[in-house]
């Protein structure tokens, strides 16, 4: 039996679904970032053992109840600007607007299709996640590495095969790697309301959709549906302290203007062809950590972490 590698894994695909839960069957776009890990999945059907009257000591009888299935897919940024495709417009509800570039957030989540695999040449198996919800979007940056962006999403169900779904556009296999550079931290700026230039070492944003899974009487041990609660745009980041401007912030009453501060990162490349601008509003900062050591000649830094009122995206040259 031969061993399988990893160098036969196929790309990952994606693709909006119309209706919650199933596959289009229309054109694969490739994710849009070189995904660098797919951990392993999710999958969970909530097997529950009984021991009725009789059956002694040991496990009488297993059933099955709710299938769980949830997907992570690790990646380096590259672009965004994927339509309806958009991984931020996936996060936050809708399409990248055609002209603009420019993401209007939503209560209601799209969801969308995932298709992966392995392949040697000869034989192959593939994996289908159909009913894909963004639950958490993290981006991760920091100086001298990559722009890392991580996707968990909730699964309404994931099928197998030997062979790749047929499609009216392209198949899994037709997917070509891209030639563009992912970001890396030179290509990110950092900017607070009210300092100027500021010394930014690492920074990470995260948008939480919390997302509920939904089960109804319907003939299924899947979810009927991922409801989105409350939306949580939150983050860190570690600067080189020049001043008390963040500190002061730090310490003032929330709901005072001197307790919040917008934040904008932007994300940009080969004069601007590949953008992602984020502005992150009325961020309340809830931490601070700053170390001082006392046998250390290096800079002094603070970590801060912090909440923001509401986030806005934008996927194209300004």
């Amino acid at each position: 039996m031969a061993i399988m590698g990893g160098y036969d894994l196929t790309m990952v695909g994606l693709e909006a679904e119309s209706t919650f839960g199933s596959d289009p069957t229309a054109g694969l776009v490739r994710w849009p970032g070189l995904v660098q890990n797919l951990p392993n999945i999710t999958e969970d059907y909530g097997k529950s053992v009984v021991r009725g009257l009789g059956s002694g000591r040991d496990p009488g009888l297993f059933y099955r109840t709710k299938k769980e299935v949830a997907l992570t897919i690790e990646s380096l940024l590259m672009s965004d600007d994927s339509g309806a495709e958009s991984i931020f417009g996936l996060a936050l509800g809708t399409s990248p607007d055609g002209s603009t570039g420019v993401i209007t957030n939503s209560d209601l989540l799209r969801s969308f299709t995932i298709e992966t695999g392995w392949h040697d040449g000869s034989s192959g198996w593939y994996e289908l996640f159909t009913g894909c919800v963004i639950n958490l979007l993290s981006l991760q940056m920091q100086t001298g590495e990559a722009c890392v962006l991580t996707c968990d999403s909730f699964v309404k169900d994931v099928t197998r095969s030997t062979t790749e779904t047929t499609r009216s556009g392209d198949n899994l296999s037709a997917l070509t790697p891209s030639t563009a550079d992912p970001f890396t931290f030179e290509d990110v700026t950092v900017a607070f309301t009210g300092i100027t230039d500021p010394i930014v070492t690492e920074m990470t944003i995260d948008i939480n959709n919390n997302l509920n899974r939904i089960y109804a009487l319907n003939g299924s041990a899947t979810i009927a549906n991922s409801f989105a609660t409350k939306r949580d745009i939150t983050g860190s980041f570690t600067i080189v302290k020049e001043n008390n401007t963040l500190r002061d912030i730090f310490t003032a009453n929330p709901n005072a203007n001197a307790g919040k501060q917008t934040i904008t990162v932007t994300l940009s490349k080969n004069t601007g062809t590949e953008f992602l601008k984020l502005t992150l509003t009325d961020c309340r900062l809830l931490s601070r950590s700053f170390d001082r050591p006392g046998d250390d000649v290096n800079e002094l830094t603070e970590t801060y972490d912090f909440h923001a009122a509401s986030i806005a995206v934008d996927t194209k040259t300004p």
